[in-house]
């Protein structure tokens, strides 16, 4: 060691070496150099990590995962020297990594950590799929908007760190359990508002947590219905493509009779529309699962064949054709249009 050897160098009176040295040693540099057993006193240690060893002892701290404190030094010391961590703890390092999960990056798991808390890192591979999502959430960057527009990966990981990074420069987000209880009932419509509206989705986010967190779910389902057209009304002014599943996500919670008379369809057709629609046994069953593009619901002539045919009886051709031949919409839609005789009614 050069500090040692210089030390030695200067100083002929080794008793002179320990006061010189106060403070100034890591607790790594000395139990490599054994100084401990060469008569070297603890004063000699860093404050933290001498205050470490007056709780813990020297031989308990030995074990520490110093890894891991050095790259989290304030945090893991903080924790370590709290009242209520009990210096006799038997397995200091697992209750350590315990109390401070949340606020470790995956990436700076050690082996041990990334067996026990397998819900909050991603194994990286050549071969992983959508490798640059999860190293942003092994680093613990990944946003909001992605957390939601990438569901399906994250859904059964731990997102605590991840909504706290992102919280940085705004109110605190709410956490891991309040964002899983709303996709778990809202994901499909949530998502629709995350792709759609990104710029004030972490605002929308940030108001139906909070109320979810007050238990008033009655708020909720309300924010979602007037967001929910506040979005309609932006794809409609917008003139977005909107693809059908987040159409189906859109009309469980808007009304599809004003999208249509948005998209001037013509009036008679919408009213024929709805007497069909409210015979129906269970008309938002029906929406939910319908089978062709809702496209075609807001074209006149489009919607006139639909309607010629029957809306059942167009989802049952529909369903037959695609369950049976795997035909694609618009085949299955010239089949209906042939069999119905191509009848147009109002003009777009």
């Amino acid at each position: 060691m050069k500090l040692m050897d210089s030390l030695k160098s200067l100083f002929s009176n080794k008793k002179s070496i320990p006061r010189i040295l106060d403070g100034k040693i890591s607790f790594e540099t000395y139990r490599h150099y054994h100084l401990r057993e060469k008569g070297f006193p603890e004063s000699c240690l860093r404050e933290p990590d001498r205050q470490l060893v007056e709780k813990f002892g020297y031989f308990v701290v030995e074990g520490f995962d110093w890894v891991l404190l050095r790259k989290y030094p304030e945090l893991i010391t903080k924790t370590l020297l709290s009242d209520d961590f009990d210096k006799n703890c038997p397995k200091v390092n697992t209750e350590l990594y315990r109390r401070t999960i949340d606020y470790i990056k995956p990436c700076d798991f050690n082996v041990y950590m990334a067996h026990l808390y397998r819900d909050r890192i991603f194994e990286m591979d050549k071969q992983s799929t959508d490798i640059d999502l999860k190293r942003k959430y092994n680093r613990g960057q990944l946003s909001l908007l992605e957390m939601v527009l990438n569901w399906d990966l994250v859904k059964d990981k731990n997102l605590s760190l991840c909504l706290r990074e992102a919280s940085k420069g705004i109110p605190p987000l709410p956490g891991n359990d309040i964002l899983k209880r709303l996709m778990a009932k809202y994901g499909d419509i949530i998502r629709v508002i995350a792709k759609y509206d990104p710029n004030n989705f972490s605002n929308f986010y940030l108001l139906i947590g909070r109320e979810l967190q007050d238990n008033n779910r009655f708020a909720v389902a309300r924010r979602i219905r007037t967001t929910t057209e506040k979005v309609v009304n932006k794809i409609h002014k917008g003139h977005q493509y909107v693809q059908n599943n987040d159409y189906r996500a859109l009309f469980k919670y808007s009304s599809i009779e004003s999208f249509m008379r948005k998209k001037k369809v013509n009036p008679e057709l919408i009213d024929k529309f709805t007497t069909q629609l409210n015979k129906l046994p269970d008309k938002k069953e029906f929406m939910a699962n319908l089978p062709f593009n809702y496209s075609h619901l807001f074209s006149n002539n489009d919607l006139n064949v639909i309607l010629n045919a029957g809306l059942q009886e167009s989802a049952d051709l529909y369903h037959y054709q695609q369950e049976v031949y795997g035909q694609s919409d618009s085949k299955i839609f010239r089949l209906l249009k042939k069999e119905t005789g191509g009848k147009n009614g109002n003009n777009e």
